[in-house]
């Protein structure tokens, strides 16, 4: 009997390691407090990952205009980003800079590749 196996090709491995996700909706009270980039900050644990070999996507928003993960303060007209990273292993920091937002809320994804 012929050995097939031999005709075709190995099934293709995939680049991705680990995918981790989740959704927050944290107030802004909730928040920690920080500096700069940092100014309203939440951390969120996950799986041991390795920064160097890793991806985070955040889509969501912060405070009351939202879309698109940004927030439009109204009284400045200055656009706000809420910043996605992490900050080491097995924390993702979700933060603005500003004080003035009601809280944070959307969906955040983690990849590491091999």
């Amino acid at each position: 009997m012929a050995n097939y196996s031999s005709l075709f090709a190995p099934a293709p491995t995939s680049p991705i390691k680990s995918i981790q996700t989740g959704y927050i909706n944290v107030l802004m009270a909730a928040m920690s407090s920080g500096s700069g980039e940092d100014t309203r900050y939440v951390d969120v644990t996950i799986a041991a990952v390795t920064i160097s070999k890793s991806k985070v996507t955040f889509v969501g928003s912060a405070g009351n205009n939202g879309g698109e993960g940004k927030i439009s303060n109204a009284s400045s007209g200055v656009t706000m980003w809420v910043t996605a990273r992490l900050i080491n292993s097995t924390t993702l920091r979700l933060s603005v800079a500003t004080t003035n937002l009601s809280g944070i809320l959307g969906r955040w994804t983690v990849e590491e590749y091999v």
